[in-house]
């Protein structure tokens, strides 16, 4: 499993015991059985009351007071490297290890997302019983999609292209039973975020999807992005010179003060930082509050995409680090499988100071690190917003579908490739827990034996 980022800890990432999505308890001599109707016992007569000692013995509660166990889950894509699924795998071929440490399969299926018995065989893996009425449920329900656009951190047109993603999926990619929700960072979209499947209300969720004015962080000239205001807050020396260059030449290029610029090149730059953390702390817990709607994985896997132009991870504003790794673990919980769509598409170059009309005086100062800076490599620019983008995909089981302008076919092959899964479970006995018993968080690893052309 990939890292998030050095700071963060690796996302599948379960607590043994204490989660009421996962450790489900059963008595241990009882194997996961498929569902069945629960049948009504009759109730006593006076005569027929039964003893204390009968009492004692035929309580359910009481054996699952003496004899309890938990069996951990967890579905697992398997994709060749053509990104399809790859079929025929057995449990003897998946290496499932907690901390390291090797640790048995007890429960093995390969699972259709949407299909009837998906509800049904998540059930007994977990060592649960449900009847016919709960089994059929996921028929109604079909398969859950949601399209969660991130509108703090778009331009007029990528909120424009994540109108068109959507829109080709409503027309084109949606399937009767299927459940869908359109939902945006800002909250928007209103009373028609819900899951449905009539399209004239996804239509309308569409419809609502509109550029943030307030997404924009800086409107001063000559233009900062983020990612050069934490340079300048971090002490990079070439891009600080840069940009007083910049701004000496927009006001008087023969007088402006330089301890002026300066002072104004760092306020900008923490005006920025701040504002840029409160939006991204705004859409990480919007993105919380959507991935934890739905409750557990009971119901079965649901992929959600995430369209964003992606946003700088700064840990040192604000604490975007615990608040991403809660919708990491929300995810977990809820089975839910983020792909990330970079709304940029195909990107080659991000406007900078120069391409923005003004002269790159920078260059023709002779400064050496205004110099070194003033033709910064706007890939590593694009790279750094896209690293959010990135964690949050592989983190939860999913892809980034980044630099790309073929988005509406990559949403189709994403409904392809999540459409099975395998679902795994296990039991953590002998798994350490944290201080003073308290549960702790494991790091989980799945590998294919023998087949390093695969990806799980």
């Amino acid at each position: 499993m990939k890292t998030l980022f050095p700071r963060l800890a690796l996302a599948w990432l379960l607590a043994a015991g204490g989660l009421p999505a996962f450790a489900q308890q059963t008595p241990r001599t009882q194997q996961p059985t498929p569902p069945q109707r629960q049948q009504t016992q009759p109730t006593p007569t006076p005569q027929q009351q039964p003893t204390p000692q009968q009492q004692q013995q035929d309580d359910p509660a009481e054996d699952v007071l003496r004899v309890s166990t938990s069996l951990v889950q967890t579905d697992v894509s398997v994709v060749d490297k053509k990104g399809q699924f790859f079929e025929g795998l057995g449990r003897e071929q998946f290496e499932l290890k907690v901390d390291g440490k090797v640790q048995p399969v007890l429960f093995f299926e390969r699972v259709t997302a949407g299909s009837s018995t998906e509800a049904a065989r998540i059930a007994a893996a977990r060592g649960e019983k449900i009847d016919g009425r709960t089994a059929s449920a996921s028929v109604e329900r079909g398969r859950t999609v949601i399209f969660f656009v991130d509108d703090f951190h778009l331009t007029p047109e990528g909120v424009e292209r994540a109108r068109g993603v959507i829109s080709k999926f409503i027309e084109g990619e949606m399937t009767p039973g299927m459940e869908v929700l359109v939902s945006s960072a800002s909250g928007q979209v209103g009373f028609l975020q819900q899951f449905t499947n009539d399209r004239a209300v996804l239509r309308a969720a569409v419809r609502r999807l509109k550029y943030q004015a307030q997404a924009a962080l800086d409107t001063e000239r000559p233009p900062m992005t983020e990612y050069q205001a934490l340079a300048v807050d971090r002490g990079d020396p070439g891009a600080l010179e840069y940009l007083i260059q910049q701004v000496i030449f927009e006001n008087s290029p023969n007088s402006f003060p330089r301890n002026v610029a300066e002072n104004m090149i760092r306020n900008r730059a923490r005006h920025i930082r701040r504002q840029a953390a409160l939006l991204s702390a705004a859409t990480i817990s919007t993105l919380e509050g959507v991935v934890r709607a739905r409750g557990s994985a009971a119901a079965g896997r649901q992929t959600l995409f995430y369209i964003s132009n992606g946003f700088m991870f700064d840990n040192q504003e604000g604490d975007s680090a615990r608040k991403l790794q809660r919708v990491i673990d929300a995810a977990a919980r809820s089975g839910t499988v983020v792909y990330t769509l970079d709304a940029r598409g195909l990107v080659v170059g991000m406007q900078d100071a120069s391409s923005a009309g003004v002269p790159d005086l920078a260059r023709e100062s002779g400064s050496p690190t205004a110099n070194a800076y003033s033709g910064y490599n706007s890939t590593a620019e694009v790279s750094a917003t896209q690293e959010v983008l990135r964690g949050l995909a592989e983190d939860t089981g999913g892809r980034a579908l980044l630099n790309n302008n073929g988005l509406e076919a990559a949403v189709s092959k994403t409904l392809n490739e999540t459409a099975n899964y395998y679902l795994l479970a296990w039991r953590p006995e002998g798994i350490e827990t944290g201080t003073s018993g308290a549960p702790k968080f494991h790091k989980i690893e799945l590998g294919i034996k023998g087949r390093p052309d695969l990806t799980v």
